[in-house]
C-alpha cells in the first residue's frame, strides 16, 4: 500500500495480462477555515466541471485501474491538469480521487473509467462498517454503475479548507502543514481513516523530539466507512503538486524524508530509496520496542517503494526517503511507539 506499496504503481492492466483479482481482492497498502456544510465539488476552491464518464471502447477494454482516468483532450485543458495529476470527481453526493492518466480519450469533455474507478462513485458499493476496522480493503467491479455512462463533476482542487473535524463529519480530505527546524520531512499521505493512526505518527515526531522536522498530513475519511476506497491513491501515483500545502515544503529541497503507510501482510516494512544502512537502523529501532512475536522486515518487491515516484522519494533532494508499512493491528497497538523509534533514528 504502494500505498501502499500499498498498491504496486498505476497500472492499466490488461484483461488477458491480470485477473481483475488484483484489484478485487485485497490491496496491500492501506497513507484553517471551517465550512459548516459539506461543499460538493463544484464548491470547492475552484469551479467544477461536468465531464460524461463511459467506460472502454474495443480497443482499450480491460484496464482495470480502480484510480486511472483516461480523460479526453478537451478535459486536460479545462482543468488545466496535466499527466499523473490528481483530480477529485463527484456523482450523485458521492466522491473520490483519481489520477489523470498519459492516455487519451476521444470525444469532447469525456473521461474513461474502468469498473473499479467507476464502482468507487457508487454510494450502493459501500456497505456500512466501522470506519477504523477496515484491515484490507477491498476495490469491486460489481455496482449499479460498473456498466453505466453518466455525467459527473470534476475539479483539481482535491482537498477541502475544513478542521478535522468538520471533514470527519463531512466525509472530507484535508491536508494539515508545520514547517521544522531540521532537514527531514515527514509526510502521512493517506491519514485519517484512510489508513488509521499514520497521520497521528507524524505529529508524534513533530511534537517528541528536540529538533523538529516539517510535516505534511494528507487526511481523509467518509461517514459509515469506505475512506480509503473513497480517497486511496497509490503513493508512486500521488504528484506533489496536485496539493495545496506540499509544494512550499519541497521547495526547501528537505534532505530526508520518512512517509508513514498501512499494509495488508502482517507486521512492519521499512522501504524507500534511502540507503540500507538507514533502513536497517530504522528497522531495528522499532524491533526493539515491539512484541517479539511482530514480524519487522526491510521491505522487497512490491513493498520496496524505492522507484524516484513514490512520494516519499520525490520530496528529497535525493530520493533518499524511508517508507514505513505496517498493518492495521500493529498500527492499532503500537502506532506510537512505532513512530517514536523511526525519530530516535531520524531526528537523534
Amino acid at each position: 500500500m504502494t500505498d501502499d506499496n500499498d498498491i504496486p504503481r498505476r497500472k492499466l492492466l490488461l484483461a488477458g495480462a491480470a485477473s481483475p483479482a488484483v484489484f478485487g481482492i485485497s490491496i496491500s497498502a492501506l497513507e484553517n477555515a471551517s465550512r459548516s456544510e459539506m461543499p460538493s465539488l463544484a464548491s470547492a476552491q475552484t469551479q467544477g466541471n461536468s465531464v460524461s464518464i463511459t467506460g472502454f471502447d474495443d480497443a482499450n477494454q480491460g484496464f482495470d485501474s480502480p484510480t486511472a482516468i483516461v480523460a479526453s483532450s478537451e478535459l486536460f485543458d479545462s482543468s488545466e491538469g496535466s499527466e499523473g495529476r490528481q483530480i477529485r470527481l463527484e456523482y450523485d453526493g458521492e466522491r473520490a480521487l483519481y489520477t489523470l492518466d498519459s492516455e487519451t480519450a476521444g470525444g469532447d469533455n469525456t473521461a474513461q473509467l474502468s469498473e473499479f474507478a467507476r464502482c468507487r462513485l457508487d454510494t450502493g458499493s459501500y456497505p456500512d462498517q466501522d470506519p477504523g476496522t477496515q484491515g484490507c480493503p477491498e476495490h469491486v467491479s460489481d455496482c449499479g454503475l460498473a456498466e453505466q455512462s453518466f455525467d459527473a463533476t470534476f475539479t483539481t482542487d482535491v482537498t477541502v479548507d475544513q478542521s478535522p473535524d468538520e471533514a470527519e463529519e463531512n466525509g472530507e480530505l484535508i491536508e494539515q502543514a508545520t514547517e521544522g527546524t531540521s532537514d527531514l520531512l515527514v509526510i502521512a499521505p493517506h491519514g485519517g481513516q484512510i489508513e488509521p493512526h499514520t497521520d497521528d505518527q507524524a505529529a508524534v515526531l513533530s511534537n517528541e523530539f528536540d529538533e523538529t522536522p516539517a510535516t505534511w498530513r494528507c487526511m481523509g475519511w467518509r461517514p459509515g466507512g469506505g475512506a480509503f476506497r473513497r480517497w486511496h491513491v497509490p503513493s508512486d501515483e500521488l504528484q506533489v503538486d496536485s496539493f495545496s500545502e506540499l509544494p512550499g515544503l519541497v521547495d526547501g529541497s528537505p534532505e530526508r524524508a520518512v512517509s508513514f503507510h498501512g499494509n495488508c501482510p502482517n507486521g512492519v516494512r521499512i522501504g524507500g530509496g534511502a540507503d540500507e544502512s538507514v533502513r536497517t537502523s530504522v528497522r531495528d529501532s522499532i524491533d526493539d520496542v515491539l512484541p517479539n512475536d511482530e514480524s519487522v522486515q526491510l521491505a522487497d518487491g512490491r513493498f520496496r517503494n524505492a522507484d524516484s515516484s513514490v512520494l516519499v522519494n520525490q520530496v528529497t533532494d535525493d530520493g533518499n526517503g524511508v517508507w514505513v508499512g505496517q498493518s492495521l493491528p500493529v498500527r492499532e497497538d503500537h502506532w506510537e511507539n512505532i513512530a517514536i523509534a523511526v525519530g530516535s533514528v531520524l531526528l537523534d
